[in-house]
């Protein structure tokens, strides 16, 4: 079942915090709706924007170290780019043990993408197995976050 879809627009400055989507189903995609003149491509150095995710041999429980967090690690970095699907695992449980992740963020957009007449765009959503074994806590968590 779709969980939930919304459209994203990042406008220069536009960014998001290091975050899991582990409540908000078992798989996450993201469409990458990137808009720019002619045929030339998004360039990370000068317009920002990049989706970057965690080593996941990084996550939560490997970030806690004497009661204090270490910083992320980033492994994977994706630029903006027209009409490419992303997939990705946001939660999974055996029976005896949960798994979020991976942690990921997006670096703020610059100026110069859109003074150079880029836009990024983004079509997110998650997909819930409704055969999951997903917490009643977890469950209401995703219900708040829901798009109404």
């Amino acid at each position: 079942e779709l969980s939930d879809l919304f459209v994203t627009q990042y406008s220069a400055g536009d960014f998001l915090t290091p975050h899991d989507d582990g409540v908000c189903g078992n798989w996450a995609f993201v469409v990458s709706l990137m808009d720019g003149p002619g045929e030339e491509e998004w360039n990370v150095d000068d317009f920002g924007g990049t989706l970057r995710f965690e080593c996941p041999l990084n996550h939560v429980k490997y970030r806690q170290q004497n009661g204090m967090r270490r910083p992320y690690q980033w492994c994977e970095s994706l630029s903006p780019s027209f009409n490419s699907l992303l997939l990705f695992r946001t939660y999974s449980s055996d029976g005896k043990k949960i798994t979020t992740g991976p942690f990921h963020e997006v670096l703020p957009v610059k100026w110069k993408a859109a003074a150079e007449g880029f836009h990024r765009f983004g079509a997110t959503g998650w997909y819930m197995d409704m055969n999951h074994d997903m917490p009643d806590l977890f469950l209401a968590e995703r219900d708040k976050m829901r798009a109404k």
